[in-house]
């Protein structure tokens, strides 16, 4: 288990987000480990996605609005939960949620579109930090004509014409040398298994070769 684990908590899981959370945080009490959380956007980004269309921004705008999508639902997992945030990378024990804008507009050296979202930003912050990177989503990881795959290379999953992660993260991995584990949050013992090293029920993304 590496003491610093970037965790993506998915907007897919946000009825859920809370609870696991808490659980994360009862779990990482006894250990020496920093559990930084990134927020993805959720039903938060999904309006600015609608905006978009009505309103007309250009790529620009509609990046750092996306990102302050991630901000709100960080927020709203610290009311819900009482987990403080950050909005720096300075380390820590424990949970921390992690507020990204700041950060983001510091070091402003991702591309300005929908390709990116806050998967590749998970795993920017990840290799800014050192950290192991963990995808919390609400499938499995990912499948291959219905089952799921144990491991999968970068480079493969950018010729597959779908999948659960944005299409720049496999290129974000294959550039840093990376690697990525996407787990289901709806079975909380699966994340807890991957954050000790054991992949069984997760989809691992090698970038690092």
């Amino acid at each position: 288990m590496k003491e610093k684990v970037v965790l993506k908590l998915g907007g897919s899981l946000i009825k859920r987000g809370p609870e696991i959370l808490l659980s994360l945080k009862n779990w990482a009490k006894d250990r020496k480990v920093q559990l930084l959380v990134v927020p993805g956007g959720g039903p938060f980004a999904d309006r600015i996605r609608d905006m978009e269309k009505t309103a007309g921004f250009d790529d620009d705008t509609s990046h750092w609005l996306a990102i302050l999508s991630m901000e709100q639902y960080g927020i709203y997992l610290r009311e819900k939960t009482k987990i403080e945030t950050t909005a720096t990378l300075i380390p820590f024990e424990g949970v921390r949620i992690l507020l990204p804008y700041r950060l983001l507009t510091d070091r402003d050296d991702l591309p300005h579109s929908w390709k990116v979202t806050s998967d590749t930003i998970g795993a920017k912050f990840a290799q800014m930090t050192g950290a192991e990177y963990i995808k919390i989503t609400d499938v499995d990881g990912i499948l291959q004509q219905g089952k799921l795959l144990r491991e999968i290379t970068a480079s493969d999953i950018i010729k597959m014409e779908q999948s659960c992660v944005d299409t720049y993260l496999p290129y974000y991995l294959i550039q840093h040398e990376m690697n990525c584990t996407i787990v289901n949050g709806n079975y909380f013992s699966r994340i807890t298994e991957t954050i000790m090293g054991n992949r069984d029920t997760s989809t691992y993304i090698r970038g690092k070769f």
